[in-house]
């Protein structure tokens, strides 16, 4: 399964997120589940993770292997792009 992390200020800009990707992929009928801080597109294999905008952020992304990144954040923490680039895996 791909994952990718969603770079968030704040927890309204998830719900944000979770909430077009909801209203698409029921558009077009197709299968999703949402957990904990996760989104997952299931006929597609992408999760879906909330990391957020601190250095906070990179426990999170620590536990998945990272194949890429949405920024919802404007300017994103130097700490966390850091370790984002260094440790993303390329398809």
């Amino acid at each position: 399964m791909k994952v990718i992390a969603v770079i968030v200020n704040n927890r309204r800009e998830w719900l944000y997120f979770v909430d077009t990707l909801q209203f698409k992929l029921s558009k077009e009928n197709k299968p999703y589940n949402t957990v904990a801080k996760a989104m997952i597109d299931i006929e597609g294999k992408v999760k879906y993770v909330y990391v957020n905008n601190h250095v906070s952020g990179i426990d999170v992304m620590k536990g998945y292997e990272i194949k890429d990144y949405i920024t919802i954040a404007s300017i994103v923490d130097d700490d966390v792009f850091e370790y984002l680039m260094n440790n993303l895996k390329g398809e």
